[in-house]
């Protein structure tokens, strides 16, 4: 425990601020945030300003006395459990957790790595956008490696196998883009999605046998599924089976919301399984459906 809060204690320190709000916070804030005023603390501490605070009206201090017999506890209001965020023209997948080391050679007594943040299994696997790939202003460059992406999400982008991936998928984008006569940026990023899917990249991670199989990597980009297992072989339940449905028409129409179908396919997961509405395997539908979308392919 005590390893732990020192760990915190640095960060924040590095963050140049004791912490976030959690109740109320600013308009412009997205997600939980927390901020001093909300923790239990332990021992004697001082208020300070001399950082100027995002929240509140400053931050607590330790006074330099007393390492380690005191203690911050923050108990955030988190409403729900935590969800990945679906990218619909994901061109590449990472599964390294994102890790932030030192970024200062400064220390401070107890503590000697101010600023690491390593997230081992809350940030992982995750998708990588083809837009990360465009810079602003520039319609005809892909920088497939400087990508666009804060310092702590590159720990779990700055890998070789990462980058091979974005590297290809990089080249096919630039060839379907010469092929159409269109610059990269303007290039229809669902059409490059459909090309990696057929070509055999990953760009959905899931935990089954058959993870590169055209559809399934491809519907995996469009919140068909709400979790890492596509249970290809299972039949598929009713209530999910009309959510795909409506996802499905709404793809082919244009109005597509991949993380609204994901959280509507969560909720129909979670009905009865009874009535099932259909004899088809959840593999075969999605094999319908993408030959549905191109009807000129034969792909067995």
């Amino acid at each position: 425990m005590n390893w732990h809060v020192r760990l915190m204690t640095g960060l924040l320190v590095w963050c140049g601020v004791a912490a976030w709000a959690v109740v109320a916070p600013p308009p412009n804030f997205t997600g939980i945030v927390l901020d001093d005023d909300q923790a239990e603390y332990t021992g004697e501490w001082g208020d300070r300003a001399k950082q100027t605070p995002l929240v509140g009206k400053g931050y607590h201090h330790d006074n330099n006395n007393e390492r380690g017999q005191k203690r911050a506890c923050f108990t955030p209001d988190i409403p729900a459990a935590g969800a990945y965020e679906v990218q619909p023209d994901s061109l590449a997948i990472t599964d390294w957790y994102m890790d932030s080391h030192a970024c200062t050679t400064n220390s401070r007594p107890g503590f000697r790595y101010d600023g690491k943040l390593i997230l081992t299994e809350e940030s992982r696997p995750g998708q990588i956008p083809y837009r990360s790939l465009l810079p602003q202003g520039v319609d005809n460059l892909l920088v497939p490696v400087c990508l666009s992406a804060t310092h702590i999400a590159w720990g779990a982008v700055r890998l070789e196998p990462v980058w091979m991936e974005i590297g290809d998928a990089a080249g096919l984008a630039a060839g379907l883009a010469k092929k159409y006569g269109v610059t990269p940026a303007a290039l229809d990023a669902d059409l490059l999605v459909r090309a990696l899917c057929e070509a055999g990249f990953l760009v959905s991670f899931f935990n089954d046998k058959q993870p590169l199989l055209p559809e399934l990597q491809y519907f995996g980009t469009k919140g068909f599924f709400h979790d890492y297992n596509a249970r290809l072989d299972e039949v598929l339940r009713a209530a999910t089976a009309k959510v795909w449905a409506e996802g499905f028409a709404k793809l082919r129409a244009g109005r597509l919301d991949a993380n609204a179908l994901a959280q509507a396919v969560a909720i129909a997961e979670q009905a009865e399984p009874a009535a099932q509405g259909t004899c088809l395997t959840r593999g075969a539908v999605l094999r319908q459906m993408w030959m549905e979308l191109n009807p000129k392919r034969t792909n067995p």
